[in-house]
């Protein structure tokens, strides 16, 4: 197949007109996984939201914004050509019965588990991380996020707790863990390692991914990132937004420069869209989010390096 006519099958088989056509993460099928080497989940819930709610709403905004990341040959993710990417829907739950929510959500990440592919899911607030764990013992959290999310594991699961009771749970191993770009007080002392959003300005980028890198070795890890993460310039559709973070050039390079760690699975969370600003910037810059931790999730799919 000469060079022409692949453009041509590639541009049939995803689409080259953002404004058009089915909404499915990256214009991928849809399906429950079996036979994909990623499968892209949505949760839409914000019951443990604290502040600001509209989460629920944030799978179908980075849906919407992510026929930006491959509607033409000019963007580089070009693995989904040679890997196999299902869209497996969102969790479906009755909208204001926590217990039941969660446990949908434990049984989707159970299941696409056990068809062999990697998960890498979208929220909802920080809370669904928690469920979407289930099926994994001590795994190396790397935690993007404004919050340490260690809030008092006594009272009703929210976005402000998840990780205690992952930790209670024997989920995630806390001696491997890095939380990164922390600039509110910590909530309960911890053995992870924090570095904190001052000291991610001062040494970069490059610096806490080599920080993460001999915290975590070759153990297996799972990413959550929280979009509030960002600073609110660049994100301000979050619901507990904190200025004074990083832009997201420089998270992508703190992404890239990850290539390689064993992550078995991965999480894009607090997106919402009620209080996005003008062009839908936050769910456009969790869109890409997502394009960089689906390299992370399944390397051998990714193609593009970035300049040094």
């Amino acid at each position: 197949m000469d060079k022409e006519l692949a453009r041509r099958e590639f541009m049939r088989e995803v689409g080259n007109q953002p404004f058009a056509g089915p909404l499915t993460f990256f214009r991928q099928k849809t399906g429950d996984g079996t036979g994909a080497d990623v499968a892209l989940l949505g949760v839409p819930f914000d019951m443990g939201t604290s502040n600001r709610p509209g989460a629920r709403f944030g799978p179908r905004a980075v849906r919407e914004q992510s026929v930006h990341a491959c509607m033409s040959e000019a963007f580089p993710w070009h693995w989904f050509r040679q890997r196999k990417l299902v869209d497996c829907g969102d969790t479906w739950y009755f909208s204001g019965d926590l217990d039941q929510a969660l446990g949908r959500i434990e049984e989707d990440a159970r299941a696409i588990r056990s068809r062999g592919a990697r998960l890498l899911a979208v929220g909802g607030d920080h809370t669904v991380t928690l469920p979407l764990l289930a099926g994994l013992e001590g795994v190396a959290l790397i935690q993007l996020d404004s919050h340490d999310d260690l809030g008092d594991p006594f009272h009703k699961p929210y976005h402000g707790s998840f990780l205690n009771r992952a930790i209670a749970a024997g989920r995630v191993d806390p001696t491997r863990s890095v939380l990164v770009g922390r600039r509110t007080p910590p909530s309960a002392p911890s053995d992870i390692l924090v570095l904190e959003a001052d000291w991610l300005d001062e040494h970069g980028p490059l610096a806490a991914a080599e920080r993460i890198r001999e915290r975590v070795g070759d153990h297996a890890a799972y990413l959550t990132f929280d979009i509030d993460f960002l600073d609110p310039a660049y994100a301000p559709g979050t619901g507990t937004p904190v200025p004074g973070g990083p832009t997201t050039a420089q998270a992508r390079r703190l992404l890239k420069a990850l290539r390689g760690i064993n992550l078995v699975s991965a999480d894009l969370v607090e997106i919402s869209p009620p209080y996005d600003g003008p062009g839908q910037i936050t769910a456009l810059a969790g869109a890409f989010v997502l394009a960089w931790l689906l390299e992370l999730v399944d390397p051998s799919c990714g193609r593009y390096t970035p300049a040094r």
